[in-house]
């Protein structure tokens, strides 16, 4: 194995791992624990490299599939910077331009909001 080919897989290893916590990243959100959100409270923001991602907000079997369907009407976000305002119940966002991100990675979010 070649000096290149053995630094390729820590890289793409990095890039990866960056890339998931510029998608994943929200202000003000703990993801690993159960956070309350207010609804209309415009504090939810998506901040990301808008070269690689986008955050796409889905109905719940785009949630599971990774995927918007042609006949949804999702809305997607693709400043980079996205302050996404979250409507009562529960709202699914994905990573929609980098499908293999969502489907192996998990680049997809859950949130329940209430009031």
């Amino acid at each position: 194995m070649s000096q290149q080919e053995r630094g390729r897989s820590p890289v793409a290893a990095a890039a990866t791992l960056v890339a998931l916590v510029m998608v994943c990243h929200c202000r003000h959100v703990a993801h690993s624990k159960p956070t309350n959100y207010v609804v209309g409270d415009g504090k939810n923001e998506f901040i990301y490299d808008n070269n690689v991602h986008n955050v796409v907000c889905v109905d719940k079997k785009g949630f599971e599939d990774c995927a918007a369907s042609s006949s949804d009407k999702s809305t997607v976000y693709k400043t980079g910077d996205d302050k996404i305002q979250l409507v009562l119940g529960t709202n699914y966002f994905i990573n929609g331009k980098n499908n293999e991100a969502c489907k192996q990675l998990g680049m997809k979010i859950m949130v329940t909001a209430g009031n």
